[in-house]
């Protein structure tokens, strides 16, 4: 004789949800196969989920109408499918296999198990992916003040050449002991950032014969102003390497010749993309349709970045993401992590960080990346460490920017909850 079955009810959280509880007030719950979420600051229903997410409940409750009776955002998370109910025979248990980010390597800890978790991290050069490489600058001059503060503020948001008081070069020697320890690196792409003023064409003519010997590809960023005299040096050099050229126009930038230019260069069969800088409405009104726009914070201009760069609600709810993109976002800055950048000066800094890290005349690249692991001056900065930390949407939103690293007053979305 069959005996009766026995049916056991479990609420279940499905696998394909990411879930973000801020400060036990809060959950938000972003569906990664819907790529729609849902934020909710019922107390029942962030309870729900903690016990849920506690190791012992592998992401699945005993069946009880206490748990999800009575709360109106518990129960849209079953009409949405972020909830279900399953019922299991002979008082088995659910497996449901949950999403969970390798702590092992985390280093958001106490100073201690960083310690311990740096040194069994290995290679620590894997995690350097790519290098600005800032040869030299351009010379500051007194009749121009306006130009060159907004092109200093740009330089710290973008890769283009800085204005010093004083001509200062990047040796060939230093350019070669970086690249000499960038071979062990996983960096494929090196930013050449140059500046072609008078008498830096010799100079870079040295540089080329030293990148020769380096198997990278290189991407050579200058100003609008450069450019001529940067295509003119490698045809006349025959730099065979691979390599390309990404030339920068802002508001003081001749835009009159721009066809005229990239004709030619492309004739030449010079591999050129030219970007623009912008920090308002004026900089839209010329002949550069069509060139990419990179905005750039002055200080003053909340304006013009609240009207075409923060983030909408429009924005958060068009997200497609992905579990690995969220998880990525909750440790660390995809647009900094991994990259340097080194001043003509030999500073070292992560990218889009305040302060330096050391200097490529006295430190190797590989105590320069485990301190900034260690440090976290730029790489694993994510909008916990913002005045982001309390909002349901900081791991929908991009990485946090350079102008938001490097200015605290700089605006940072339209939205906030």
């Amino acid at each position: 004789m069959d005996m009766p079955t026995t049916n056991t009810r479990w609420i279940i959280i499905s696998p394909s949800v990411y879930v973000d509880i801020i400060n036990e007030r809060k959950v938000m719950l972003y569906d990664t196969q819907a790529q729609t979420y849902m934020i909710s600051e019922s107390q029942k229903m962030v309870g729900l989920v903690q016990r849920l997410y506690e190791p012992a409940n592998m992401g699945a409750l005993p069946y009880s109408e206490d748990a999800i009776c009575n709360d109106a955002d518990i129960t849209q998370a079953f009409n949405r499918g972020i909830f279900f109910l399953k019922d299991i025979s002979d008082g088995g248990r659910p497996i449901n296999l949950l999403p969970y980010i390798n702590l092992q390597t985390d280093l958001d800890c106490t100073n201690d198990e960083k310690e311990e978790r740096l040194r069994t991290m290995g290679n620590k050069m894997r995690f350097l992916s790519g290098v600005h490489i800032y040869l030299n600058c351009k010379l500051r001059d007194s009749q121009q003040h306006t130009m060159v503060a907004f092109r200093n503020r740009s330089h710290r948001q973008h890769p283009v050449p800085p204005y010093y008081l004083t001509n200062v070069r990047l040796s060939h020697q230093a350019l070669a002991i970086t690249l000499n320890q960038l071979k062990v690196s996983s960096t494929a792409v090196v930013n050449i950032i140059v500046s072609l003023d008078k008498n830096e064409q010799a100079y870079f003519s040295d540089v080329l014969d030293t990148l020769s010997l380096y198997n990278f590809k290189y991407v050579f960023n200058c100003y609008d102003e450069d450019i001529k005299c940067l295509s003119e040096l490698l045809l006349a050099k025959g730099f065979t390497g691979d390599y390309s050229i990404t030339s920068y126009i802002d508001r003081y930038s001749r835009t009159d010749n721009l066809n005229a230019i990239c004709a030619s260069l492309q004739d030449q069969g010079l591999p050129v993309v030219f970007k623009k800088i912008v920090a308002d409405e004026s900089d839209f009104v010329d002949e550069t349709d069509g060139i990419d726009m990179l905005p750039v914070w002055t200080g003053n201009n909340e304006t013009f970045l609240r009207r075409y760069v923060l983030m909408t609600q429009e924005d958060i709810d068009n997200s497609r993401l992905t579990m690995e993109d969220l998880f990525r976002h909750m440790k660390l800055n995809a647009s900094s992590f991994g990259v340097m950048e080194i001043l003509p000066t030999g500073s070292i800094y992560a990218l889009n960080a305040k302060v330096p890290l050391g200097n490529i005349y006295i430190d190797d690249l590989y105590h320069i990346v485990e301190k900034e692991l260690r440090e976290n001056t730029s790489w694993r900065i994510t909008r916990k460490e913002t005045d982001c930390d309390e909002c349901a949407y900081r791991t929908i939103c991009p990485p946090v920017s350079a102008f938001e690293t490097l200015y605290k007053t700089a605006p940072k979305c339209l939205i906030k909850r």
